[in-house]
């Protein structure tokens, strides 16, 4: 697909139904009692649930669970709690399954259960997400897991929820991979709305494109009165008490057992813009419950995030020291690994100059070289400085954090499943 198709496929999918609108005035943030939770099987919804659980204000969190096999919902979510260590840590007399499908107009569900739902559910933490990052964003498909069905159509049939009965709040789960601009007052990364225009000259990935245009769909929900925050997480690792983490669709975690087995990385200076998962949800909770904290998009990433090739030092500490070596010569590498690389999957990726630079700088190139200017304010975010001060106290250093993941991985036998060996 050619720039011009993909901006006006973009185009398309970014046009909100005009039935989509707010329906009264939604109840105070301090007032919601009653929460819808989409995508609650997944890595960060399990944290969401797990701490909207434990709010005394909060008194029932309803979970929308696609229909699988012969496990219910409700077992399905149970499990993956008591995974991630949250089974003990959740109120589970506050929670409900609905077997639902987020890509469905009315979640596939009845009309008088829809109605039902709608008439008593009091906000909206939308999580529900596909993170394929290998899959283009693409028209004529007939996967309704991929990226554009989830990511966007889903977000379409969430607003569609949100305004119908009567107006709800919406907690919406982003990524800063959709984010391409820059302030030009200072230079440091947009915390601001997108606009249609942003996405003329970046690289197809489906994942980034798709939040994108979810996020121009949830700022015309807002315009209509609907009242959303966006929140856009940084590369989301393990639990800052286990380190416990997610290898699902895991290129992060994949690249640096890559480099562990391959005893190289590349120079090319990268920021690790890293947060624990568990401190991704309790950021976007307080957000969203605070009066003061406007419907709006909030970046909440490392203010100052280490660099990537601080990485080495971490390997040399665990005995597996390893060369920087130039940007080039790595793709070389692992191009030659082949089937023997851990990164094979990504194969594609590594075929194409562009989407290559795309995975490990950003999504766009005017904010990579913004960065290099001024790494010291770049991923400051303004609105987190006036309505979350405490944010920036309770940050962990991006090598830390990497460091205590790779640690639960070699606990759990991920160094001797991926045949690390370490120098004597």
């Amino acid at each position: 697909m050619d720039p011009e198709e993909l901006h006006e496929m973009i185009k398309e999918d970014s046009e909100l139904p005009p039935h989509i609108t707010a329906n009264g005035e939604a109840k105070r943030v301090s007032e919601i009692e009653n929460i819808l939770l989409t995508g609650a099987t997944g890595n960060l919804a399990a944290y969401f649930l797990q701490q909207l659980s434990k709010l005394e204000s909060v008194k029932k969190v309803i979970c929308l669970v696609r229909p699988r096999g012969q496990a219910t919902g409700l077992d399905r979510l149970r499990s993956s709690l008591e995974d991630k260590g949250l089974g003990e840590e959740t109120e589970w007399d506050k929670i409900e399954c609905i077997e639902g499908d987020i890509t469905e107009p009315h979640f596939g569900l009845p009309e008088s259960e829809y109605n039902e739902l709608a008439s008593n559910i009091d906000a909206i933490v939308h999580s529900a997400v596909k993170a394929d990052h290998i899959a283009p964003y693409r028209k004529n498909t007939k996967d309704k897991a991929d990226v554009r069905s989830v990511n966007v159509f889903g977000t379409v049939n969430m607003l569609e929820f949100a305004g119908h009965v009567r107006s709800k709040h919406v907690l919406h789960a982003s990524t800063l991979l959709s984010v391409t601009t820059t302030n030009e007052e200072d230079g440091t990364l947009g915390e601001d709305w997108p606009t249609l225009e942003e996405y003329s000259n970046v690289t197809n990935l489906g994942y980034p494109v798709s939040k994108y245009v979810a996020e121009l769909l949830i700022a015309e929900g807002v315009r209509r009165g609907i009242p959303c925050k966006a929140i856009r997480f940084p590369l989301i690792l393990g639990s800052s008490q286990t380190g416990q983490f997610s290898m699902h669709n895991n290129h992060f975690m994949m690249r640096l057992f890559a480099y562990l087995k391959m005893k190289c990385m590349p120079s090319a200076p990268t920021p690790a813009v890293v947060l624990p998962v568990d401190f991704c949800a309790k950021t976007a909770i307080q957000l969203f419950f605070n009066e003061e904290a406007p419907s709006d998009v909030y970046n909440v990433a490392p203010p100052h995030p280490q660099l990537e090739q601080e990485f080495a030092n971490v390997a040399e500490e665990m005995g597996y020291p390893m060369e920087i070596v130039e940007y080039d010569d790595y793709i070389k590498r692992v191009k030659e690994d082949g089937e023997k690389s851990l990164l094979y999957i990504f194969k594609e990726l590594y075929n194409d100059v562009d989407f290559v630079n795309s995975l490990y700088t950003s999504s766009s190139v005017e904010a990579i070289q913004k960065w290099l200017i001024d790494s010291e304010n770049f991923f400051v975010s303004k609105k987190l400085l006036k309505y979350q001060p405490s944010f920036f106290d309770e940050v962990e250093g991006s090598i830390d954090i990497i460091k205590r993941d790779l640690k639960y991985a070699e606990k759990i036998g991920l160094f001797e499943k991926f045949e690390l060996t370490k120098v004597a």
